[in-house]
């Protein structure tokens, strides 16, 4: 799945009662999106709701916002600059002339932050889901620079955004649930489970509007992160959070 394991889920009541709902579920067969819907959102609250989640730290969200910002500057420096200079500025002039599957690496090595907590494992594997997304169909350093600067404008970076956290919330349920989902009905049937959730998530992602040009920020102060913070309360609000 490639998703993070050895976890688990607190004890306090709410976890209780979702690790039962999660269990029975699975051993009737995948849930669906009904039943996703209701697991996701039952999922964010346990970790402390929207609120606990984007503004408290909840689901080490710090990660996934640190990762959210990097996105942001380097997109939106594509869209003030262009992506040749984007390139230039960044240091990433060297990606040209690569291998895609070597640039798309370099990509999630510049955005991601150091995998040395399981957060940011979390979000470093929601960063490759986002990135796999992106540039499923192109190939080359040419189709890949299209690519980015097609997600530069405010609108489709606040999407981009809006893909990577829901990404981040899927991490964060398989690492919660994979290894008792396997335990008790195979792998090969946690996988199924686990890709309705996904499906669920990716499903429910539309675009929202924020009431500034996003492009236009300092992503490396206050009003980024405050951007961040926005975009995962809306995304979690989606989900039920």
């Amino acid at each position: 799945m490639g998703t993070s394991k050895g976890y688990d889920a607190p004890t306090t009541p709410q976890w209780g009662d979702l690790k039962s709902k999660v269990s029975r579920l699975a051993k009737v067969g995948r849930p669906g999106t009904d039943n996703s819907k209701e697991l996701v959102g039952q999922f964010i609250r346990a970790n402390g709701g929207t609120q606990g989640v984007a503004r408290n730290g909840g689901m080490g969200a710090k990660s996934a916002q640190a990762v959210a910002k990097n996105l942001g500057s380097f997109l939106s420096l594509v869209n003030r600059l262009g992506i040749n200079e984007a390139l230039k500025q960044t240091g990433l002039e060297h990606l040209k002339g690569k291998a895609t599957s070597d640039i798309v690496l370099s990509l999630i090595d510049y955005f991601g932050e150091e995998a040395s907590t399981i957060d940011q494992v979390d979000a470093r594997n929601a960063l490759s889901q986002l990135m796999d997304e992106m540039f499923e169909k192109v190939e080359g350093i040419d189709e890949i620079t299209q690519v980015l600067e097609g997600c530069s404008n405010p609108d489709s970076l606040t999407e981009m955004l809006e893909k990577f956290f829901g990404y981040y919330v899927y991490q964060q349920f398989c690492r919660s649930f994979y290894e008792r989902l396997a335990s008790k009905v195979g792998n090969a049937q946690a996988d199924a489970f686990l890709n309705d959730i996904l499906d669920y998530i990716k499903s429910e992602i539309t675009v929202f509007s924020l009431d500034k040009d996003i492009t236009q920020v300092d992503w490396s102060g206050p009003e980024g992160e405050s951007i961040c913070v926005q975009v995962l309360e809306k995304t979690l609000d989606v989900f039920g959070g």
